[in-house]
């Protein structure tokens, strides 16, 4: 059984082998989804979905929806983060 990678992990190898001749490189398809399955927990990690959502859609949308879901979760994800920094400054007055 194969090891499932972070999404670190994911993200860091999806550079090396972007860095490839295009021959030469692996298919990435499994790398990709879990890096835009993954639920941001900071601004850098929702900043590398973004660059991958952005990845993606040069090449052209995926036919699973991915690409754009992660779009969607990054944005509830900085509304939330929003809302929590609004809280903060009501709560520190």
């Amino acid at each position: 059984m194969a090891k499932t990678l972070t999404f670190i992990q994911a993200v860091q190898a999806l550079a090396m082998i972007r860095a490839l001749p295009e021959g030469e490189a692996p298919d990435t398809d499994e790398m990709e989804k879990i890096v835009l399955d993954h639920r941001p927990d900071t601004p850098r990690e929702a900043a590398l979905i973004l660059e991958e959502v952005a990845y993606n859609l040069e090449a052209g949308p995926r036919s699973d929806a991915r690409d754009i879901d992660a779009l969607r979760f990054v944005s509830r994800w900085l509304d939330l983060a929003d809302e929590t920094l609004d809280m903060a400054d009501v709560a520190a007055a």
